[in-house]
């Protein structure tokens, strides 16, 4: 099947959309009576296990004697409540097929239609059996609701049950109580709980729910089950889907059980759902029309109640699915604006998203509105969620992932729907009545993707995001992270970059090995780098520490303002930052201490953001001996150490403003030129700026392009503080120039960044290198020991003997000499004393150019005077000439012939700096 990426979609002139003002004719192009494409959706799951369904219904059947005492294995003490679990619904039937599966495996598959009852009733059935159930859910939103309406049909059946026994656990809110014996927690804090070693209780099952959408942390939740069902043969886990490849899952947990996993599948729903595919329409064109229709039927059903019909009714409210929160916004006025007034007025139109409040969700599960009730949703409904009333779904076909490109950077983008995707959707209708589904696209600008090319499943987030938290807390378990085994393969290339990140931060040594950084780093439930940034701030004081723990929060949670087309920005009221994004973070969060909802809101403020944030704050602050208590505003003073934090935090992030408005990585992995995104509170240009690169999606006329970005941007004053909060990155280079101290050689050396020369300067012991042995000879010649000395004597004297005679002698040279004291010098040489004691060790002496004898010689053959003819002349040697230099005029004119040593050298008269003989000067002169 061919996936259908980005590239491919601008290619055919897809992907176009236009978010702003509109005048649809929202009348589909064949018009209202045009017939739908309808489309039929096959099984796709074979059941390979060797306990396959047939297996299920034979146990059935056998098990179906009143004979057999099934209560005798349940450890409930009223053995005659009445059984737990809707029996209205398809999974009943497959209650103790299930419970004896489970009793009996390790592992279990169970894969049931949307709407088959299994997130609901599958704990009840393990919990009669006397299982303490854990339960996992995506979302939030999932795991609440999910744990509210089986504790609610728990205690319809069971009324001397207290209700929490059936509770829920997020990030967010903890119910649970001594009570509870059934617990949904999202992935991640399941995750969370078990690589750090909760303590298990006694029979215990693990239920991982919707296993299809393979988030991150339901990918190492499966990789880390494959170790536990070894090292706990006595845990129970039950992995279930509506849509998901169940042969791959079987394998990958035979690879560890000798054994494929046994398979129930649970064919069938409640009620069927109509699946129609409308690729001329949209999703606003399928809404308004379906809306008319609801309205329509909704009304011809209130006239057959008048008249006395007391049988079911269809289902009239229905979700329409968008891609994102502004979609939401955007589609909910456009349908108001194209149903006619009186259906308009009469429905109610609500959104329903993660970003919102747990108040503001529970609008949608209402039952008691007038009229019709259509629910604008994102992927925030779409799985483990049953919404009362919901007769049908309009699907826009497209979601947005967050995605990596090859240098980690993330971008939030538009893509098709996977086929497993869209029966999830699918799956929300037909709970209660005959259901329908249609399936459109999100604009005209969008090509509608049919669902016979769409992929079957999801890029699982494994392989499209970064997994650096993880990599470091594998680490800190002692376990490398590239040599899991996960059902979908992580390119090495994107494990080794996620581990050069976390050696940058100083998480990872060289060899891949956890650091007492990283470790202190591991002990935060945040990302990596907001970890970092607190361990910068260990060193700081409390109250440092302290606003370090709202700012991380703050980041963690995706900023605390709301931007969108149609919010104003009266937060920047609350701030008077403009250098540093998380910096007018920290102002709102502290301006926004013990302030309700109703205010934040007036600030336009994102109020589940701030929640989370609020949450996560006091976890992190406690964590690092934070000052707890009301924040107050920090000092100039603390501002530029948080700063120094921040710098901690990302030092891969550093931008050198490149003109036009445009900031150039300092890394070689982040030259693309960036603009500072419009959200931020920086302004201006800054010769240098930290901040976290991202695509951002944009459409221009119906063509998809991105635009590289700068979020969360804090300017850097001065560059030389990267020196000592990124010490990873940083580097001493020698400049070349080197200082004597007390006779040892010092280098200076240069602090650089990525190449980049910080200013910073430093004197530093000199190591050995090829420079630093020349510096030391320099140094030896201009300052000579003994040694040296005595060889130079040898060299000058070689010289005077050789200016003594017209022998040639053997010379001590310059070269020479250069050659003796460079043997004296090893490679590694620091000190130059050594090479006066490795020339004294040579015992280098003027016999071995010269014996005595011939000095002897030479100087008896070169006296310093003679006399002539009675008179007394000094003489001179210059390379074996002897030479009169100084004599009187009237002495020279008494000469009668020229002069001559014993050795035959004739003695020269140096007149004006010319040489002449002794007739000739006397001649000259006389």
């Amino acid at each position: 099947m061919m996936r259908l990426t980005n590239n491919f979609l601008v290619a055919k002139g897809y992907m176009q959309r236009d978010f702003g003002s509109k005048n649809f004719n929202h009348a589909p192009v064949q018009g209202y009576n045009a017939q739908p494409r309808y489309f039929t959706e096959e099984n796709p799951y074979e059941n390979v296990a060797t306990q396959s369904l047939r297996w299920a219904r034979q146990q059935r059947d056998e098990y179906s004697d009143d004979s057999v005492d099934y209560e005798s294995r349940v450890n409930i003490q009223t053995l005659e409540r009445p059984a737990l679990g809707n029996t209205d619904l398809p999974i009943a039937p497959y209650k103790e097929i299930i419970g004896q599966t489970v009793d009996d495996n390790r592992i279990t598959i169970v894969t049931a239609d949307t709407g088959g009852g299994k997130s609901t009733q599958i704990p009840q059935f393990l919990y009669e059996r006397g299982y303490y159930v854990i339960q996992t859910q995506p979302r939030r939103i999932a795991a609440s609701s999910v744990a509210d309406r089986i504790g609610e049909e728990i205690f319809n059946r069971w009324q001397d049950t207290p209700r929490d026994v059936s509770a829920y656990h997020t990030a967010e809110k903890n119910t649970k109580t001594e009570n509870t014996r059934i617990v949904n927690v999202t992935d991640g804090l399941l995750y969370a709980q078990d690589t750090y070693g909760r303590q298990r209780v006694e029979k215990e099952v693990v239920i991982i729910d919707e296993v299809h959408e393979w988030g991150m942390d339901t990918e190492m939740e499966l990789a880390l089950i494959r170790n536990l069902i070894v090292e706990h043969p006595e845990m129970r886990f039950v992995l279930q889907s509506a849509t998901m490849d169940t042969a791959k899952l079987q394998k990958y947990y035979a690879e560890v059980l000798g054994e494929l996993p046994p398979v129930i599948e649970v064919p069938g729903r409640t009620f069927g759902v109509k699946k129609q595919e409308f690729p001329e329409s949209t999703s606003v064109q399928r809404a308004t029309i379906r809306a008319i229709e609801m309205y329509e039927l909704a009304q011809k059903q209130k006239a057959m109640t008048a008249d006395g019909y007391e049988g079911e009714l269809l289902p009239t409210d229905f979700i329409v699915t968008c891609p994102g929160k502004r979609e939401i916004k955007d589609w909910m006025d456009e349908v108001q604006a194209a149903l006619p007034k009186h259906i308009a007025e009469s429905s109610t139109f609500l959104p329903l998203h993660s970003k919102m409040s747990d108040k503001a969700q529970q609008q949608a599960f209402r039952t008691d509105f007038p009229g019709l009730k259509i629910i604008f949703a994102t992927n925030a409904a779409k799985t483990s969620l049953t919404i009362p009333g919901i007769g049908g779904v309009v699907d826009c076909g497209y979601a947005r992932h967050m995605e990596m490109d090859e240098n980690g950077i993330l971008c939030l983008a538009l893509y098709p729907s996977s086929r497993a995707d869209c029966m999830q959707w699918a799956g929300r209708a037909g709970r209660i009545a005959p259901g329908w589904y249609d399936a459109t696209r999100p604009s005209s600008d969008i090509p509608y993707v049919a669902m016979d090319e769409r992929d079957e499943y999801e890029v699982p987030e494994a392989q499209r995001t970064n997994p650096d938290r993880y990599v470091l807390r594998n680490a800190a378990g002692g376990t490398d992270f590239a040599t899991l085994k996960f059902m979908h393969t992580i390119d090495q290339a994107v494990i080794e970059r996620s581990k050069e990140s976390l050696r940058i931060l100083g998480a990872l040594d060289d060899d891949g090995k956890i650091t007492t950084i990283g470790k202190r780093m591991n002990e935060f439930p945040i990302q990596a780098s907001s970890a970092r940034m607190m361990i910068e701030a260990d060193q700081y004081s409390p109250e440092v520490r302290s606003y370090m723990a709202a700012i991380v929060s703050s980041h963690e949670a995706g900023g605390l303002q709301l931007f969108a087309h149609d919010v104003g920005r009266r937060w920047k009221s609350l701030t008077e930052e403009q250098e540093s994004d998380l910096l007018a973070q920290l102002d709102i969060f502290i301006a926004m201490q013990g302030k309700s909802m109703y205010e934040q809101q007036k600030f336009d403020l994102d109020v589940k953001n701030m929640q989370r944030a609020r949450e996560t704050y006091w976890k992190v602050a406690r964590k690092s001996d934070a000052q707890l208590g009301v924040v107050l505003p920090p000092t100039q003073e603390e501002r530029e150490l948080i700063k120094r934090c921040i710098y901690a935090g990302m030092p891969e992030n550093v931008y050198q403003y490149s003109g036009d408005r445009t900031y150039k990585g300092v890394s070689k992995d982040r030259e693309i030129p960036r603009t500072i995104s419009n959200r931020s509170v920086v302004t201006g240009k800054h010769a240098f700026a930290i901040g976290s690169p991202y695509r951002t999606e944009k459409y221009i006329k119906g063509n998809r392009t991105e635009k590289p970005i700068l979020e969360t941007v804090t300017v850097v004053k001065d560059i030389s503080v990267l020196g000592k909060v990124a010490l990873s990155q940083c580097e001493w280079q020698p400049t070349g120039e080197v200082k004597w101290r007390d006779g040892k050689p010092v280098q200076i050396k240069r602090q650089v960044y990525n190449e980049m020369d910080l200013g910073v300067r430093e004197e530093a012991a000199a190591e050995p290198s090829a420079s630093i042995r020349q510096e030391v000879i320099k140094y030896a010649v201009e300052h000579p020991g003994s040694a040296q000395q005595e060889l130079r004597g040898i060299k000058k004297e070689l010289e005077r003997l050789q200016h003594l005679t017209n022998i040639k002698l053997t010379q001590l040279t310059q070269m020479d000499l250069e050659k003796f004291i460079s043997a004296a010098a090893p490679v590694d040489i620091l000190d130059p004393a050594l090479i006066d004691n490795n020339l004294r060790m040579m015992n280098v002496t003027l016999d071995a150019f010269i014996s005595s004898q011939q000095r002897q010689e030479i100087i008896d053959n070169a006296p310093t005077e003679i006399n002539v003819q009675g008179m007394q002349f000094g003489v001179a040697y210059k390379s074996g000439q002897p030479t009169i230099r100084h004599f009187n005029r009237a002495d020279v004119v008494l000469l009668n012939g020229n002069i001559y040593l014993d050795d035959g050298r004739q003695v020269m008269f140096v007149h004006e700096r010319k040489q002449y003989t002794a007739m000739q000067i006397r001649a000259l002169l006389g």
